[in-house]
């Protein structure tokens, strides 16, 4: 007879645990994005040109 799907589970996971292991301590361990000021500054859009109506509905840069 066929094992339920549980059974196999537990089953597979016993053969596997040092896999599972080693994938586990894996996927903790993140790399932290250090990004300069210049480019914080250019995600924020300081740098970008701003536009402002003026008389009559003409787009104007400030």
């Amino acid at each position: 007879m066929n094992k339920s799907f549980k059974e196999q589970l537990n089953q597979w996971e016993k053969q596997h645990k040092d896999l599972i292991r080693k994938e586990r301590q894996t996927n903790r361990r993140r790399k932290l994005e250090s990004l300069s000021d210049d480019e914080i500054k250019d995600l924020m859009g300081v740098n970008r040109d701003t536009y402002r109506r003026g008389r009559g509905g003409a787009i104007r840069r400030k």
